[in-house]
C-alpha cells in the first residue's frame, strides 16, 4: 500500500522536529535518553546565571542549568531549575551557590555545596540558595588593591615632584643648565679633538707605517741575537756568577771569622781601640803644632843653634804628657 504524500511529508516533518529538539537540547548540554534528577533553587536575582551554564560539584561538571524564570509566588525572586545526573546524589542540606565565573569574561555558574547529614535529596526537591558575589564584586574586589596601590603611588610621585620643585629652584635650575652647557662645550672639544686626530693618524700614515716597520725589524734583530746565543755559553755564564758569589760568602765567612786584617779589625776590639787612640793623639798632635809652632820649628837669625829632630820629637811627647796629666 502506497502512503499518501501527505503523510511522507508529515513524518518527514516530525522527524525534522525531532532531530532539531534532540540537537538544540545537546547544544545546550542535555542528554534526552540520559536520566537525570532536576531541582529547584530561589534567590532574589539570577547573578549573571544563564540556562545552559554548567552544574559543578567540587569543580567537577555534573549537570547544567535548564530554566530560569521569576517565582509567582513571591514578587521578584527567582527560581533556577537545574539539572543533575542521577549518579551524583547529595543531601537535602546541600547549597546551591551561583557564583561568578573563573575569569572576568565568563558568565557566571552554578556550585552545589554539598553538606554533610541529612536525607538524599529527591527529584524535584528545592535546595537553599546562596549568591555570592557577582560580576561588580568581582571587578571590585580585583580593583580594590590595585586601587589602593595606586592611590599610594600616586601619593609618592606627588612627594618626589614637590621634593624636585624643591631641589630645581632658580639657583639650581641655572646650575643645571650651565653644567649641561659645560657639558656640551665639552663634547664638542672632544669631537674636534677627535677630527684633529684622526685628520693627524691620516697625515702620517706613512710616518706611522715606517715606524712599525721598524719597531718589526728591531725585533727580528732582538730574536736573531737571543738565538744566537747558545745555551752552553749561557750555562757558563751562569757557572761563573755562581763562582763569583761562592768566592764572595768565602771572603765575607773569613772576615766574620776574624781572619785577615779588616777581620781583625772588625773582631779585635783592642785594636779599634788603639786606632781611635792613635788617631785622638794624632789629632791633638796637630793641634799643639798648628797653635805652637815655634816649639817644633826653631829659625835662628843670629847663629843660635837649632833643635834637631830628636829634640823636637822629645819636647812633643812632653807637652803630650803635660796635656794628659791635665786632663
Amino acid at each position: 500500500m502506497k502512503l499518501k504524500r501527505e503523510f511522507k511529508i508529515g513524518l518527514i516533518s516530525f522527524a525534522i522536529l525531532v532531530a532539531f529538539i534532540w540537537g538544540y537540547n545537546f547544544i545546550k548540554g542535555r542528554n534526552l535518553f540520559s536520566p537525570n534528577y532536576h531541582y529547584y533553587a530561589v534567590y532574589p536575582s539570577s547573578g549573571g546565571l544563564q540556562s545552559g551554564r554548567p552544574v559543578k560539584i567540587n569543580g567537577v561538571t555534573v549537570g547544567l542549568v535548564s530554566d530560569i524564570k521569576f517565582s509567582q509566588e513571591s514578587l521578584g525572586r527567582i527560581i533556577v531549575r537545574f539539572e543533575v545526573k542521577k549518579e551524583y546524589r547529595f543531601t537535602k542540606n546541600s547549597i546551591a551557590e551561583i557564583a561568578a565565573g573563573e575569569s572576568l569574561m565568563s558568565d557566571a555558574e552554578m556550585n552545589v555545596i554539598l553538606m554533610p547529614g541529612g536525607m538524599l535529596a529527591e527529584n524535584g526537591d528545592t535546595l537553599k540558595g546562596l549568591q555570592s558575589g557577582g560580576l561588580s564584586d568581582v571587578i571590585k574586589n580585583t580593583i580594590g588593591p590595585i586601587k589602593h596601590q595606586l592611590v599610594e603611588t600616586l601619593a609618592t610621585l606627588d612627594t618626589v615632584l614637590t621634593g624636585l620643585n624643591q631641589v630645581l629652584n632658580d639657583k639650581n635650575r641655572a646650575n643645571v643648565e650651565k653644567s649641561l652647557a659645560d657639558l656640551s662645550a665639552t663634547l664638542e672639544n672632544a669631537s674636534s679633538i677627535s677630527e684633529n686626530l684622526d685628520m693627524m693618524l691620516r697625515e702620517n700614515r706613512e710616518n706611522l707605517s715606517a715606524i712599525a716597520s721598524n719597531m718589526a725589524s728591531g725585533t727580528e734583530k732582538i730574536n736573531t741575537i737571543l738565538d744566537s746565543l747558545s745555551a752552553q755559553e749561557i750555562s757558563q755564564s751562569i757557572t761563573n756568577l755562581n763562582l763569583a758569589l761562592s768566592d764572595f760568602k768565602d771572603i765575607t765567612s773569613r772576615i766574620n771569622a776574624g781572619e785577615g786584617s779588616i777581620g781583625k779589625l772588625l773582631a779585635d776590639e783592642n785594636m779599634y781601640d788603639n786606632l781611635v787612640t792613635a788617631s785622638s793623639s794624632l789629632n791633638a798632635l796637630l793641634a799643639d803644632i798648628k797653635a805652637n809652632p815655634k816649639r817644633y820649628v826653631n829659625v835662628t837669625v843670629f847663629g843660635k843653634r837649632e833643635k834637631t829632630q830628636k829634640q823636637i820629637v822629645k819636647d812633643s811627647i812632653a807637652a803630650q804628657r803635660l796635656r794628659e796629666k791635665a786632663r
